[in-house]
């Protein structure tokens, strides 16, 4: 198995690094039985994600029995250094191993542990343990990370830049939209705290309830913790999103809904900004995938 190109928020094993991005890269595979060898690498996360990583190639045996998936690999880092980044090198290694045990269809629990080695830092240590269950009508995730002290080091970049320096929002780079309705939880928001050992708790729901007729009800809830262990010091992300959908049609639905969830372009990734006091927010939502598409002949 061989794909490539614009990749939005792929599957890879990885719940402590990357996760919940788009990148540009390239993933290969070869199945033996329920085994795979794979390799992958991407092309860019300096430039377009905020996080001062030029390129990673990632080397990989898979072990799936449909049941239990694990996989063991080990990441190089082509990183930037001074006089624009803060990495000590200009590479070093991670050693991870991913694995996910699925109990039900509905439900699955994941777990991680990675080690950064840079022949000028200490050895550093990342884990992870998170938790699936989805129905038909709700959607649960809850995860636990820990980053130790230097594992995100380096790592928080300063581009790109969405707000410009002439108050505008016009630049090269643009903030995708679609990732505005992601979860908050990404390997961005963590290397804020890269000099600290830093404990992570997540918490998000999605409730969506038929009510009469084409009306439902729906709630979002996006909870995160952050706590700086040697500092004491701890953050609070409460987002919230509740509201109605109206069906018009099977491809086409339109809400109202109060929010305190706001697009943040002030910072170097695509997050969300939280206010105190909730907004107003109209939707509409057009599912183009489920269009049905049809040929014609037009005689001239």
């Amino acid at each position: 198995m061989i794909k490539g190109g614009d990749l939005w928020n792929e599957d890879i094993g990885d719940m402590l690094r990357i996760y919940n991005v788009d990148y540009q890269g390239l993933i290969s595979k070869l199945y033996i039985n329920k085994f795979a060898f794979g390799f992958m690498s991407i092309g860019d996360l300096s430039r377009n994600v905020g996080l001062d990583l030029h390129q990673t190639y990632k080397f990989s045996t898979e072990y799936n029995s449909g049941i239990l998936r694990t996989e063991t690999s080990i990441t190089i880092n082509e990183l930037v250094t001074h006089p624009n980044g803060l990495h000590p090198t200009k590479a070093d290694v991670n050693i991870a191993n991913y694995s996910a045990v699925t109990f039900s269809p509905y439900s699955k629990l994941e777990g991680q542990v990675d080690l950064r080695i840079n022949n000028k830092l200490p050895g550093s240590f990342a884990g992870g343990l998170r938790f699936n269950y989805t129905r038909a009508d709700i959607k649960l995730i809850s995860s636990l990370r820990y980053y130790s002290q230097n594992f995100n080091l380096g790592y928080n970049g300063d581009f790109p830049q969405y707000y410009w320096p002439n108050s505008t929002f016009v630049g090269p780079q643009l903030y995708p939209l679609k990732n505005f309705y992601r979860n908050l939880s990404q390997w961005a928001l963590y290397t804020l705290s890269s000099t600290d050992d830093l404990l992570t708790f997540e918490l998000t729901a999605s409730w969506k309830k038929k009510l009469i007729h084409k009306l439902s009800g729906y709630v979002d809830l996006d909870l995160n913790y952050l706590y700086e262990i040697n500092s004491r010091k701890s953050s609070v992300f409460p987002i919230y999103n509740l509201g109605f959908l109206y069906n018009f049609a099977p491809v086409f639905n339109a809400g109202i809904s109060f929010t305190n969830k706001h697009m943040d372009l002030t910072k170097e990734y695509q997050t969300a900004a939280i206010s105190k006091a909730p907004f107003l927010s109209l939707s509409v939502n057009i599912k183009l995938g489920k269009i049905p598409l049809k040929t014609g002949l037009i005689r001239l």
